[in-house]
């Protein structure tokens, strides 16, 4: 992956936490859970724009709606790492 994707990537995953989209496990801080909250997401893209207006971020504003759309469809409804530990 080149620099100005990851770049991109952490750009939406910080609007997401941000917006309360997801969230970090609070043990696994490298997993993210759906939050499940459809205004949260809305607020997400609605964050990464007024960014995108500000100047704050210097991307392609498609790109960064779908890289954020991405954090969120990729994200867990629960850690799975927590609940293999549990399972166990």
């Amino acid at each position: 992956m080149n620099d100005d994707v990851i770049e991109l990537q952490e750009m939406a995953q910080r609007v997401a936490i941000e917006a309360g989209a997801v969230a970090p496990c609070s043990f696994h801080e490298n997993v993210l859970i759906d939050q499940g909250d459809p205004d949260a997401v809305k607020h997400a893209y609605a964050l990464a724009t007024a960014m995108l207006n500000a100047g704050e971020m210097a991307c392609d504003r498609s790109d960064l709606m779908d890289a954020v759309s991405d954090i969120v469809t990729r994200s867990a409804y629960g850690c799975p790492r927590c609940e293999a530990t549990f399972v166990a």
